[in-house]
């Protein structure tokens, strides 16, 4: 995605275009044994950025950036006489998209000020729902509770992006 920094100030460097590519890539695995399902997955992120116009060294957010993420979900199914299954599952990730910089330093807390801004902050996050299976798998309705922990230092003009996320999906085949 292009982003465009325009928080030059007067005689400083012009505003510059900061060109940014993702790649992720990892495993997952997925277990399954009775009533019981589990589901892990890793992933290794490289972000690039290249910065049009200015010079590097007066950037905050050129090179190469590297970071992970990683997500467990266990949960229980317990079927009703009814045909409905109900099953509540528990959930805990954490993503830590700047991996080579958390040694800190005034680099590290720019490009902090960077990933802030374009909604990309680093923390954790742990879920708590159930899934209501509805006429065997054909049907799901998904109830969670998601609590994201945004890593330290990731407060920008005193805005703190921890967030409480409540959702609600339905899942319908024809």
């Amino acid at each position: 995605k292009d982003q465009v920094d325009t928080t030059a100030a007067a005689g400083a460097v012009p505003s510059r275009s900061v060109r940014q590519t993702t790649t992720m890539y990892g495993p997952d695995a997925l277990f399954h044994f009775n009533s019981i399902s589990a589901i892990a997955d890793y992933r290794l992120i490289q972000t690039k950025q290249a910065v049009d116009g200015g010079t590097p060294a007066n950037s905050t957010a050129a090179g190469n950036v590297d970071g992970y993420a990683y997500d467990v979900r266990f949960g229980y199914a317990l079927p009703l006489e009814s045909g409905l299954i109900i099953e509540p599952a528990i959930g805990y990730g954490v993503v830590n998209l700047n991996k080579n910089l958390d040694e800190g330093g005034v680099a590290a807390h720019l490009y902090k000020q960077g990933e802030w801004q374009a909604g990309q902050v680093s923390g954790s996050q742990f879920e708590l729902g159930v899934n209501l299976y509805w006429n065997g798998h054909a049907n799901k309705t998904q109830i969670a509770y998601t609590k994201w922990n945004a890593e330290e230092n990731s407060n920008i003009n005193g805005e703190s992006p921890d967030a409480s996320v409540f959702t609600i999906q339905q899942q319908v085949t024809f």
